[in-house]
C-alpha cells in the first residue's frame, strides 16, 4: 500500500480515533482499510469518510499499530502548533519503553530547555506540549 498522511491520533481511555489522509493515486483508502481490517478480525467502532478520499476511525486503542502498519506508516512526528504553543506527538510502537523516552525525548529537551508544558505517553503516542518558537532544534534532534 502506498504511504499515506496520518493527520492525527487521539485516544481516549481505550478508544482511538485515528484520521487518515490518502495520498492522490489512493481515492479507495477506505475500501482498502476496511479489506485488510476485516481480513485481520478488526473491528471498528465508527468510520466516517470525507470528499476528499480522507477516513476517520475509530477502533480499541490497542489496534492503533496495527492499523498504522496497514497505512504503510509505523512511526511519525506530527506536530500542530495552536499559536503561542504547539503540539508535537511522536507515533510508533512501543513508545513506552522507559529508555526509548530518556534518550530520544527528555534528553534532548533537557539539552534544548524546552519548556514542556504537558507530556503525555503511551504505547503508540507520546505528546508534548511546549513553545512554539522552542520546537524547531527538539524536532532536529528527536528525528535523525
Amino acid at each position: 500500500m502506498e504511504s499515506t498522511v496520518i493527520n492525527k491520533i487521539t485516544v481516549t481511555d481505550d478508544i482511538a480515533v485515528i484520521t487518515i489522509t490518502p495520498p492522490q493515486k489512493m481515492p479507495h483508502l477506505a475500501y482498502t482499510l476496511l479489506c485488510e481490517l476485516s481480513d485481520k478480525k478488526i473491528n471498528l467502532i465508527t468510520i466516517n469518510t470525507a470528499l476528499h478520499g480522507g477516513i476517520t476511525v475509530a477502533a480499541s486503542d490497542k489496534n492503533v499499530c496495527e492499523i498504522l502498519k496497514i497505512t504503510g506508516r509505523q512511526n511519525g512526528v506530527l506536530t500542530t502548533v495552536t499559536g503561542a504553543n504547539s503540539k508535537i506527538s511522536i507515533l510508533g510502537e512501543n513508545l513506552d519503553n522507559t529508555d526509548f523516552i530518556v534518550k530520544k525525548i527528555l534528553d534532548p529537551l533537557s539539552e534544548y530547555n524546552a519548556d514542556i508544558r504537558l507530556i503525555a505517553v503511551s504505547a503508540h503516542e507520546i505528546s508534548l506540549i511546549m513553545p512554539t518558537y522552542k520546537i524547531d532544534p527538539f524536532l532536529d534532534e528527536i528525528t535523525k
